[in-house]
């Protein structure tokens, strides 16, 4: 009985074996297959090296400049053409906000003298002319307060419209 525990331990200890001689085998053949992929990568690498040197070394430096150049010029030609269109766009709010202003002192001037013609139907057809003109109505209490506040006459209007444009143009300078 001893002697088949035995051979069965024998038997039991060279599968074992053999299954590490196994094992072993197959992981040295896992590591050639990497070693032979990663010298292939190297080669291919060392190639590539190869080929970017050889660039490097017939780059023109005319044509670089050259290049560099043409693009300084473009990029100043971008920032003259931002600049004059961020003075266009100062430009377009300085009048509308004349023109805000002028609609401001025409209603002021309606309001002062209601049956005077004003600078928009100066400006307007023979036809238009010619239609019955409506007055602004305004409630009796706002007439009133007018009346006792008295009216501003065109020279203080103008002050106060030169005091506007002067304060707006210190604002647009200091968001410069």
């Amino acid at each position: 009985m001893s002697t088949i525990y035995l051979a069965v331990f024998l038997i039991a200890l060279t599968i074992l074996a053999g299954l590490a001689v196994f094992w072993i085998s197959k992981r040295r053949k896992e590591l050639r297959t990497q070693l032979r992929l990663l010298h292939g990568r190297s080669q291919l690498l060392n190639e590539e090296i190869d080929r970017q040197k050889n660039e490097l070394l017939t780059v023109d430096e005319d044509l670089i400049s050259s290049l560099r150049q043409e693009a300084e010029a473009s990029l100043n030609l971008l920032n003259i053409a931002i600049v004059e269109r961020q003075a266009h766009l100062l430009n377009y709010s300085d009048l509308t906000h004349l023109q805000r202003c002028k609609f401001e002192w025409l209603e002021l001037s309606e309001e002062v003298d209601p049956i005077a013609p004003t600078a928009i139907e100066a400006n307007t057809d023979p036809i238009e002319k010619a239609q019955p003109r409506r007055r602004p109505t305004a409630p009796s209490k706002q007439r009133e307060e007018r009346a006792e506040s008295g009216h501003k006459d065109r020279s203080q209007i103008e002050d106060q419209l030169l005091g506007k444009i002067g304060q707006l143009n210190k604002d647009q300078n200091k968001r410069k």
